[in-house]
């Protein structure tokens, strides 16, 4: 018997997390981030880490595009598309889940 897997498609009120099985670590010896996931490593550039640090699945993702705007000094409006893409992006990658699923 196979289950279909349904798409997360990332709206306003999901409150974005790492999957269980992902892991974002600091690796000193290239000071960089790694997000560790079976079998991959990825190294995501500032901004991407910026936003991973915010999914704790109590903030939503309009809190974390608002803290973000806030913290660069943008409009929601400019940061919101960047944020949605990226953690739709990470949702169909399955490295992402929301606890509002």
């Amino acid at each position: 018997m196979r289950t279909e897997r349904v798409r997360l498609v990332v709206e306003g009120e999901h409150m974005p997390q790492l999957r269980p099985h992902i892991h974002l670590r600091f690796d000193a010896k290239r000071n960089a981030f790694a997000l560790l996931a079976p079998e991959h490593v990825y190294w995501p550039d500032e901004i991407s880490v910026a936003i991973l640090r915010k999914m704790d699945g109590i903030r939503t993702v309009a809190a974390i595009i608002r803290e973000l705007a806030d913290e660069y000094d943008a409009s929601d409006e400019d940061v919101g598309p960047d944020v949605f893409e990226f953690l739709q992006t990470w949702a169909d990658e399955r490295l992402i889940e929301s606890a509002t699923e």
